[in-house]
């Protein structure tokens, strides 16, 4: 006899955890709602969380963003040097004088390792990878703008420029303006002609699903085949530029919604989160 009650208490919890865990007859469970928040959300793939930084030498007059650049470099991921260029700008009655801040950025070798070429910025349809290729049509190779035949007079000694409504392609115009030789070009216009700048995309972050906590698909919901679901999430394993550049720290959680449509011979994906 008390064997059939344990049998019997068994069965009832079993049940429970079962109402628990999904809708009505197993329509959705906290497994599936999981697996296709995973899959289908880009915020849950793999190198999807990146940061921009951008390298070389250029001008950064913003101290926050220098700042960030500093911290950077303690942390082992950039080298850094900034240089203050002044620029003197002379006016009718005063000469007026301007810093400008110049900074030198690399990445280090650690740094190079967060190096994210293609980040996932959507989920493609399967169904859709094996598209035609496009033909090549004769009129691709014609650009905008109007063919003018243009007719220079000649060369004056002028110091005025050429100007008015057309493209370079169109129009081969004679710039008659003296250019300044290096020795003229001050500080400031020596380090603008010297700025040169790439932009990496570096991994940030990871997103990871920590529970689904709640699901909920009453019946009218069901009968449309669709649920919802709340769902708890992490971050984890944040990079130093995820720290420094994006603000995030490791271990945080964030509470969502979801919500699901179901397909026939496709199951649960989402609607929307």
């Amino acid at each position: 006899m008390k064997k059939t009650s344990k049998l019997l208490l068994g069965s009832i919890m079993g049940l429970c955890l079962a109402a628990f865990s999904s809708c009505g007859n197993g329509e959705l469970s906290k497994g599936e709602a999981e697996d296709a928040l995973e899959d289908q959300l880009v915020m849950f793939q793999d190198s999807s969380q990146v940061v921009s930084l951008a390298t070389g030498y250029y001008e950064e007059n913003d101290e926050d963003r220098r700042f960030a650049l500093k911290k950077l470099a303690a942390a082992g991921m950039v080298t850094y040097k900034v240089d203050l260029i002044i620029e003197s700008r002379q006016s009718w009655y005063s000469v007026r004088k301007y810093p400008h801040y110049f900074v030198t950025v690399a990445l280090t070798e650690a740094g190079k390792k967060f190096v994210v070429n293609e980040p996932v910025t959507e989920i493609k349809d399967k169904d859709m990878e094996n598209r035609e290729k496009e033909k090549v049509y004769p009129e691709d190779s014609v650009i905008p703008g109007d063919d003018l035949n243009s007719i220079l007079p000649p060369q004056e000694s002028s110091s005025e420029e050429i100007t008015g409504n057309f493209n370079e392609s169109d129009v081969n115009a004679v710039s008659r303006t003296r250019s300044a030789s290096p020795s003229e070009l001050s500080e400031y216009d020596k380090a603008k002609a010297r700025v040169s700048i790439r932009e990496y995309n570096l991994l940030s972050h990871f997103n990871v699903i920590v529970k689904i906590q709640k699901i909920y698909c009453p019946e009218e919901m069901l009968k449309k085949g669709e649920a919802a679901c709340v769902f708890i999430y992490k971050y984890k394993d944040v990079t130093p530029f995820g720290r420094i550049l994006n603000g995030v720290q490791e271990g945080d959680r964030f509470k969502k919604t979801a919500t699901f449509t179901k397909f026939i011979g496709a199951g649960w994906e989402v609607a929307n989160s």
